[in-house]
Formats: C-alpha cells, structure tokens, sequence
C-alpha cells in the first residue's frame, strides 16, 4: 500500500478500435502510438454489499483526482432523496432496461433485491475516451460478469467489519424498511462469501474507518491509473463468516430513530447556563433500547471471540464496566495501583494498560497471557486456532481474570490486512485505549527445512511467521504508539538459536536464520526508537528448550521426535519466560533490557 501518486502529466489514452479488440465493444483502452512506453489504464472495480459505503469511497477518489471517472450504472429502482439521474445512476424502467439487454448495450447486469442494476458499454467507454480510469460500482454478479468479460481491471472487495456495523449503516439511512434492511443483510452474507472465489478479487479492504480505506483505495487507485497488475497476495485464502443471528433490525431502527428525535430536540433547544448542564446531564441521555444480538463476524479482518457465560450478569459486556484511569506515559504520575500478590515490585505502571501477546494459544504465549492479566494488565491474545483461544478464555475465567479485561482474536499474523486490523479492535474494545505493550511469541519451525532439498513451503511458512510476521505486529503497534503520542514495550521472542544453529547437521540453518533475524530486528529497532528520540523500550528474550507444543509442530505430529526432543533433560516450563517477560517490564525506567539468554541448567548448547 503506498502513497497517493498522479498519473504523468501528458499521457493519453485512447479506445482501442473496436475491429481489433477482443474486449466488449473495443472499451478497453489502449496506448496511442506517441506513447507506447506507458501502460494504459486499467478498470477500477469496486464490489460489495449495499450500504458498505463504495459509492462514498468512489466519489472521495474522483474528487481529489480528475484522473478518475465514475462510471455511471443503470437501475430500475426508485431514485432515493438527492439522488440525480445522470450522476448517481440512470434511472429507467425495467422494460427500457430489458429492450437495451437485448440490444447488447450491458458490459453487465444483475438483478439485486429485486430490482435490476448494470453498467453500459456507452458508460464505461465515455470514461475511457476522456483518457481517464474507469471506475465501477457492482455487485457480486456484475463482478463476475466484468472479469468474464476480460476487461482489464482491478477488483477490489469492500467489506464491513461486522454485519452489525452494516446494520447500523443501513438503519442510519433511514430510507429502508426492517424487511429491506434484513434482506440486505441476508444478501450480505453470500457476497461476502464471495471472496472465496479464487481470482474473482484482487484486493480485499474493509471499511472500519473511512479515511484510513480512501488512503488505501488510493494507492490501489494509482496502480490502475498506471496500467500496472494488483499486489499478488491481497486477498486472504479463506473468509469464514461465523453462523450467529442477524442484529435486532427493529432495535437499532428504534434506537436510530430515536437518536434522529434527540438530536433534532437538542437543534432548536437553547443552551441553558453553565451550571445548569451540569444539573440536566442525567435526563439528556436516550431512552434504552433492546440489547442487540451480537454479529456474525468475518474471519478476515481479526476476530474477536465470543465470551462465555459468566457468573455475574454484565461483566461480560465490555461496556458493563467503568474505564479505569491509566497511566498514558506522559510526565505525570501513573494512578495509584492495588497491590496484587506474586507481581514484581515496578510493574504497577503497567495495570490498567493494554498488552498484545501473539502466538497466545500455547506454550509460552498462553502462559504470558495469564501472568499479564493476573498482575492487572487488559491482554489481547492473538492466535489462529480458535477453539484454543476459547479454552483460554474458559481458563482466565476460572482463574479469576475479570473477562471484560480479557479479549482474545482469531487472526494471522501473516496477513498484513488482518495485522492492520487489531489496533482498531483494541479501541473499539477499550476507548482511548491503545496497545501499550507488545510480545512478539508466535513463531514456528519445521523439520523438513534442510538447506539441501528442504520443503520449500516450509521455508516460506517460517519466514511468513517468524520475520514478517514480527514485523508487521511491530509496525502495527508502532503506529498506534505513534497514533497516539504513548510509547510502551515491544519484546520479541529470539530463542537461543538467533545466537547459535543448535542443530545445524541435522537441518535446523533455515529456522536459526529467521530466529537471527529477529535478532537483528530487535536491535535495529531499538536504534531507529533512539534515533528518533522516542521513549519506546525493546527487549528480546532468547530461551533454550521450552516443553511446549513448538516440537509437536515442528515434526509435524510426530510423537516420539517430540519425545526426543523434549526428554533429553529437564526443560524449561512456558510459566519460566512469562517470568522473564514479566521482569523486563518491571525494570525501572532509567534500565533497557536488550536480550535475556536463558536455558535450563543441562542443556549444552
């Protein structure tokens, strides 16, 4: 995802001749002869469900550049209030539209919520005569007719956060019916299904904040403005969308159409004195409504999973419990902390605070998770499996960890737009919150990765996780530190073999390779945090031998080359480096900790 960039000045583009195209009707444009060396423009193609917002990130993109123009679509339903025919759609009859089907006058059409939508050759070839990009506004069935087509495109997927967050968008229209509305969220459900469909989209971007998806748009924007192909590998390989029931439509109609009557109210009403807010601020809130069922949520953005039961009503609902005053990092003093047994003496600066510990589901990082939390931390626990992480959640509940405190995703780490992601689900969860410390744990290696004829996608696998997936969870935090003016602690897990190959003979070079350059990571990070002046602490933590599941994984099953592994001596436990990372956090301030080698007394090497 880069910046925003214009397309050269001078360059023009031109309709291929329709005798000598194999595209629809010659609309796909073609370099003419006085600019050969410049690729012409492609197709944007925009795709999602009504509502998601593409006819608003469109409109931003064409007016902050007139290298870009609106393809307008035709339809056969009801233009909504403002709505102009000629600019946001054409408005016609279904006899119209069917005469003109027939005619071939369609790139593609679609029926959709019972009313028929499409995009004319004359359209899209209006724009591309102008020398500009086309850009599209579909649906799902117009996609696939597009790329049928072979017009040349870049299709983007734009998504919701949740069905409840489109839900909401839906009902603050104010222009549909719960029957509408809950037939659109039905529909939602199969498009987004839809990014199933190997090589339908290029690019996946959900719409949780409108500036930060227009800046993204835009650089994918560029590329088509540019002529180039899409970013291979911006589409995750699999979207699950959780079975649960759809939001409470008439809840939130109610509740929106109430919000409407307050605000209309507080327009005309007039300011009364100072002391007299005060004094009315209790009768200003809105009457409550029902509780709204929770949303199904899509698994490619992170997803956060659902509480079980507790004991006390409420206490599951994040929004039950009273924000607790936090130390933000800046000059004054942190509030004064309730002393909690077993916690090192400093780390009651840390209470309150949010930590994100990846690799959560296991080992080290489940042991982390527990030791945080229990000293008083919000802990977001990151992993992929998701019936581990509700083992988790059970096991923090019964230890007593206050579950609105606790808050484990599903997600991959080494998938940049889910990584993106988690910073959001950290302040939608906790507002004004941010993540104050980060534990880089997730980390895999295998046994079929000999440098002679190792495994290829074992290779792959273990720099996807190891290297880049440390430093995507790195950039991330890094900019909500930033976002938010607050540095905390990053500390990535190094191992022993960044420092040594334990067990070179035997194949284990490629796995040390990645595990040294999480060293060096860890240090170039510290560098570029003081050369920039800025008060963010890193440390790594190198372990020997940990009994955990990393052997499992790495002999892929194989119960007695875990055995072997693992019985030689008597390893470390996963609780021995939540330890260590629990004292590099107490350090006092003055004090850095930049590597803790440790390894249990028998081992060697």
């Amino acid at each position: 995802m880069g910046a925003e960039q214009s397309v050269p000045a001078g360059v023009e583009v031109q309709p291929a001749p329709a005798a000598t195209s194999n595209q629809p009707d010659g609309i796909v444009p073609e370099v003419s002869d006085g600019q050969k060396t410049s690729l012409a423009p492609s197709a944007l193609v925009l795709v999602g469900p009504s509502g998601v917002g593409k006819g608003t990130l469109a409109k931003r993109l064409i007016e902050d550049s007139d290298h870009f123009g609106f393809s307008v679509s035709h339809t056969t339903r009801a233009p909504r209030p403002n709505e102009q025919h000629g600019v946001h759609y054409f408005f016609t009859t279904k006899e119209q539209f069917a005469k003109e089907i027939g005619e071939g006058k369609f790139l593609e059409y679609a029926e959709v919520h019972g009313n028929l939508y499409g995009t004319s050759v004359a359209a899209a070839r209006a724009v591309l005569d102008s020398g500009r990009v086309c850009v599209l506004d579909i649906d799902v069935q117009g996609a696939r007719a597009v790329r049928k087509s072979g017009l040349k495109g870049i299709f983007v997927f734009i998504a919701p956060p949740s069905l409840e967050d489109l839900a909401n968008r839906l009902a603050g229209r104010g222009t549909e019916t719960v029957e509408q509305i809950t037939r659109r969220l039905n529909n939602a459900k199969a498009e987004i299904e839809s990014i199933n469909e190997k090589g339908l989209y290029d690019y996946l971007l959900i719409n949780d904040d409108l500036e930060d998806a227009v800046k993204r748009l835009k650089a994918i924007a560029d590329r088509a403005a540019k002529g180039l192909d899409p970013e291979p590998g911006m589409v995750p390989e699999r979207v699950v969308l959780e079975d649960a029931p759809l939001p409470d439509i008439r809840a939130l109609t109610q509740q929106q159409t109430a919000s409407d009557a307050n605000s209309a109210a507080a327009a005309v009403e007039a300011q009364p004195p100072a002391e007299e807010q005060a004094e009315q601020a209790p009768a200003a809130s809105a009457a409550p409504t029902e509780p709204v069922a929770p949303p199904p949520a899509v698994d490619v953005a992170p997803q956060a999973v659902s509480a079980p039961p507790a004991a006390a009503p409420g206490t599951l609902a994040p929004t039950a419990a009273p924000r607790q005053p936090t130390y933000n990092g800046s000059s004054s003093a942190p509030p004064a902390a309730q002393p909690l047994e077993g916690v090192p003496p400093g780390f009651e600066k840390w209470q309150g605070k949010v930590a994100l510990v990846s690799g959560a589901s296991s080992g080290i990082g489940w042991a982390t998770c527990e030791a945080l939390a229990l000293a008083g931390m919000r802990v977001v626990a990151v992993a992929r499996r998701k019936d581990r992480l509700e083992e988790l959640q059970r096991h923090m509940h019964a230890m007593g960890v206050p579950l609105v405190n606790f808050l484990p995703v599903v997600c991959d780490i080494t998938k940049e737009a889910e990584v993106a992601t988690l910073p959001k689900i950290v302040a939608k969860r906790w507002t004004d919150c941010g993540i104050d410390v980060l534990i880089n744990n997730a980390g895999m290696s295998r046994n079929d990765a000999s440098l002679f004829d190792g495994n290829i996608g074992s290779w792959v696998e273990m720099l996807s996780t190891n290297v880049l997936g440390t430093c995507m969870m790195t950039r991330a935090v890094v900019q909500d530190m930033k976002r938010r003016g607050s540095y905390g602690h990053i500390i990535n897990m190094i191992g022993l073999s960044g420092h040594r190959i334990p067990d070179g003979p035997q194949g284990g070079g490629f796995y040390a390779a990645t595990k040294s350059a999480v060293k060096t990571i860890t240090e170039g990070l510290r560098q570029e945090a003081r050369g920039a002046g800025l008060p963010l602490r890193v440390s790594g933590i190198s372990p020997g031998v940990v009994e955990t599941e990393f052997f499992a994984v790495r002999a892929f099953g194989d119960a007695e080359a875990t055995r072997k592994a693992t019985s030689a001596f008597k390893c470390l436990q996963p609780v021995d480096v939540a330890d260590a990372v629990m004292w590099c956090l107490s350090c006092p301030d003055h004090m850095e900790v930049n590597d803790i080698v440790v390894r249990p007394t028998e081992q060697l090497i």
